[in-house]
């Protein structure tokens, strides 16, 4: 019998976001063909109130040759990967990734509560009366202000101490030391960057470097970023070191599909930025890298 994955995504439209964007339509038709070459079914599903419970979904577009084909009968999946929203799953589905692990990566502050010793200096704060205290707390002159629950940058502002009450962010929100970067990562950048695992597990799939665009202290893509692969085989021992500590924090979730950012600073010390539970698919510019990487996605998940 073969296997079938399904991915699951909000909203109810085969084209509602990011199936909006043809890039990304192209990413999961690669996805798609490189699942299918392993000898299984792929397939999406939208939004909570197509779930039947288990792994079936009430409709979804099965992947056919070469085209996503509407299928208004029972999706019936052997593994299901979340790539929307907190799906709400029963007893009986064989989910990567897992409730907790979404809400524990999505939500910052709960990251830093359990991983408080792996992050630079970090405030939580949830009220503007905290705030004051919360930055005078904060060890470096330069200070990051941060939301709890935003993505791709948004809502970041880096800047000296003595001005981060005039640019008050909605709470609750993290204040943290700034990781000057700026010395770079032997081998690999002499500037500044943040640095990119994404685990299958804890093996690391794919090792990304972002570095910010002239003028900006923001690496993020979404900020005008620039990304390239690493090889695996060069991924400093430092990084790897604090990815196991990652991961001994990650492994009561069960099998796992995240990301994690750390940056190391102008001591030689690396410290964590943040994890993310759902790592996008558009990051390899060669599609023999995208089409590698998928595989390797496929082979993940379908062993899951």
């Amino acid at each position: 019998m073969h296997r079938s994955l399904t991915v699951f995504l909000s909203g109810a439209r085969m084209r509602d976001p990011p199936l909006d964007d043809p890039a990304y339509v192209a990413l999961y038709r690669v996805f798609a063909e490189e699942t299918t070459a392993l000898g299984a079914r792929f397939s999406f599903a939208r939004g909570q109130d197509t779930y039947l419970g288990g792994n079936r979904f009430d409709g979804g577009w099965r992947y056919d040759n070469g085209d996503f084909i509407r299928d208004p009968g029972v999706i019936d999946a052997d593994i299901v990967y979340n790539k929307g929203e907190m799906l709400a799953y029963d007893a009986n589905a064989n989910v990567v990734n897992r409730r907790e692990l979404d809400a524990l990566c999505r939500n910052k502050d709960r990251t830093v509560a359990a991983m408080e010793d792996l992050f630079p200096a970090t405030r939580i704060v949830r009220s503007a009366e905290e705030l004051p205290a919360a930055i005078m707390a904060i060890p470096s002159e330069m200070i990051v202000q941060k939301p709890t629950d935003a993505w791709g940058g948004a809502g970041v502002w880096i800047g000296p101490k003595k001005d981060a009450e005039a640019h008050v962010p909605r709470f609750p929100c993290l204040v943290q030391a700034f990781i000057d970067t700026s010395a770079g990562i032997p081998g690999i950048t002499d500037g500044r960057h943040d640095f990119r695992l994404i685990l299958f597990d804890a093996d690391p799939a794919i090792a990304l470097l972002r570095v910010p665009r002239k003028g900006s202290l923001l690496a993020n893509v979404a900020q005008g970023g620039s990304i390239r692969q690493v090889p695996l085989s060069a991924v400093p021992r430092e990084a790897l070191a604090l990815k196991e500590r990652v991961n001994a924090r990650m492994e009561r979730y069960g099998k796992r599909v995240y990301s994690m950012d750390c940056a190391r600073g102008v001591d030689g010390s690396w410290k964590l930025i943040e994890l993310n539970p759902q790592p996008g698919l558009a990051y390899l510019a060669n599609e023999d890298e995208r089409r590698a990487y998928l595989r390797k996605l496929s082979l993940f998940l379908l062993d899951a």
